[in-house]
């Protein structure tokens, strides 16, 4: 009875973990995630505020065109035919949205801050890479902590 009682626990458990809602980029609309992109950056490189709204301008526009081709993508992976063809057409596109982006990051940033963002983003570029989505959160997090430290380490030896 009393494996019963604690595997219908652990059912339970389970079933409340997996209820909890998902927090994060999912829900969120394209101009919030674009601010909070801008806000995080922001952050990061010490922006002015017309930088700020031109990243988040430059986001927007990344989103749109991302999700335009998403759901060009959906369109034709149910004509699953030229499938080889389209995947390489997508990962072009997909490409050409990218440098887009980096091209409108580096005239919006100065030489000091695209270089500060070029590393964040490669290292944001790795972590979207890991296989599985647990390591990526801990990643982040060790990434976030990393980050916080070293400026934080900037901070005080400003004042030695």
């Amino acid at each position: 009875m009393k494996k019963y009682s604690l595997l219908l626990v652990m059912v339970f458990m389970t079933m409340v973990a997996f209820a909890q809602e998902k927090k994060g980029w999912e829900k969120k609309s394209s101009d919030e995630m674009a601010m909070m992109y801008a806000e995080k950056v922001s952050s990061k490189l010490s922006l002015t505020s017309e930088q700020k709204e031109k990243i988040k301008e430059a986001q927007m526009k990344r989103l749109k065109d991302q999700k335009e081709l998403m759901a060009k993508r959906k369109d034709q992976m149910a004509d699953a035919e030229d499938m080889a063809d389209q995947t390489a057409d997508m990962k072009e596109k997909r490409m050409k949205i990218q440098e887009d982006f980096k091209d409108d990051m580096q005239s919006i940033l100065n030489e000091e801050q695209y270089a500060k963002w070029e590393n964040m983003h490669q290292e944001e570029m790795k972590m979207m890479k890991g296989k599985h989505k647990g390591d990526k959160m801990k990643m982040h997090k060790m990434k976030d902590q990393k980050m916080e430290s070293e400026d934080s380490d900037d901070d005080n030896s400003s004042w030695k």
